[in-house]
């Protein structure tokens, strides 16, 4: 059984990058540390595109935090 799929305004993707970037910069802050340039914006692109072609939340979230952590290493100290 598949599950229907919603469609996704400009609003509502707008709301998502919003807390999405909220979201991230509160998570480095609270570990301390500076996120890579563009690491933010990459992130939250993805999130509303995976969110846009019918991804669950979850599923997106891991998807692009996987991506993002691939092409913005971070130190690990």
């Amino acid at each position: 059984m598949q599950a229907a799929r919603a469609e996704v305004s400009d609003s509502d993707l707008q709301l998502i990058q919003k807390f999405c970037i909220a979201s991230f910069n509160t998570a480095f802050a609270q570990a301390g540390k500076a996120a890579p340039e563009g690491m933010g914006a990459f992130t939250c692109d993805c999130l509303g595109e995976r969110i846009k072609a019918g991804d669950g939340l979850g599923t997106a979230r891991e998807t692009c935090t996987m991506e993002a952590t691939r092409r913005f290493p971070t130190s690990q100290s």
